[in-house]
């Protein structure tokens, strides 16, 4: 079984796969409220190094699956951990994605959540072949709604309320992105 390792290259940030020596950086992240208010109250719990380590274990066997379906990586800066990012791929043969991203509270406004953002997106269609990549934003994340728009993603929609609950997620919208647009 051959392991892909991802590893992608912007002017600033490297996106690259979770290894266990990123625990401390992932859980100063984790641990700051105002990082980790708009997403999922199963991803806001209280963590401890343990439970980010095991979370880190997952994903990098999730990286070794065959096809690989989630792309877990690390947003790092001159080698420091500052956030994460993910693309996870729709079912097998889907050519749809979802991207996603995090940063550490002193790595906002410097335009490193938009360059993250375009790496994920020109991976997404450029080298797995996808055909839509879409983004769930909380409404009220105005910032993350800025960084979808400057990368070209249009609202489609709300978010449908039964996926809402089912998630745990204030009311959200939908950012798509299809391959063929600018």
């Amino acid at each position: 079984m051959r392991v892909s390792v991802v590893e992608l290259r912007g002017s600033r940030v490297m996106l690259r796969d979770f290894s266990l020596d990123d625990a401390p950086a992932v859980l100063q992240y984790h641990r700051d409220p105002d990082v980790m208010r708009f997403l999922p109250p199963e991803v806001r719990k209280p963590q401890t190094l343990d439970a980010i380590v095991d979370l880190l274990a997952a994903t990098m066997r999730e990286a070794s699956a065959v096809p690989r379906r989630n792309y877990d990586l690390a947003i790092t800066v001159e080698d420091a951990v500052v956030g994460a990012a993910r693309l996870h791929r729709g079912g097998t043969g889907s050519a749809e994605g979802e991207i996603g991203y995090l940063l550490r509270r002193d790595a906002w406004g410097a335009g490193l959540a938009t360059e993250t953002a375009r790496l994920l997106l020109r991976f997404g269609f450029d080298v797995l072949g996808l055909a839509k990549v879409e983004a769930m934003v909380d409404r009220r994340n105005v910032s993350s709604r800025r960084v979808l728009e400057k990368c070209g993603m249009r609202v489609a929609g709300a978010m449908s309320d039964r996926r809402q609950v089912a998630q745990g997620r204030s009311p959200s919208l939908v950012y798509v992105r299809r391959w063929y647009t600018s």
